[in-house]
């Protein structure tokens, strides 16, 4: 019974994600990273370091809104972003 069960992986996960704001954008991509890992890891996550974060693409859309077609218009940016993350995991194995 002198089996180690806390081991240590290398993932390298490339996420797509969109939001209104900055803030929204980076948010929506660190929670699919965490869940990412979560499915990719095969045990219960002890710690989660990232080691690279490489932006493939990004890119805006703007458009503008009018109410009417002619009243109060109203510019909306949505931002787009693709990003290569590599993470090391610390993953605790269940005993068998």
């Amino acid at each position: 019974m002198n089996e180690e069960l806390l081991k240590e992986k290398t993932l390298s996960l490339t996420i797509s994600s969109e939001g209104k704001t900055m803030e929204e954008l980076y948010n929506s991509i660190l929670l699919k990273l965490r869940k990412e890992v979560y499915a990719k890891a095969g045990g219960y996550l002890i710690q989660m370091v990232p080691l690279s974060f490489v932006v493939k693409d990004y890119h805006t859309e703007e458009k503008i809104e009018k109410f009417l077609l002619l009243f109060l218009p109203k510019k909306r940016i949505k931002y787009f972003l693709t990003a290569e993350i590599t993470v090391k995991v610390k993953i605790l194995n269940s005993i068998r």
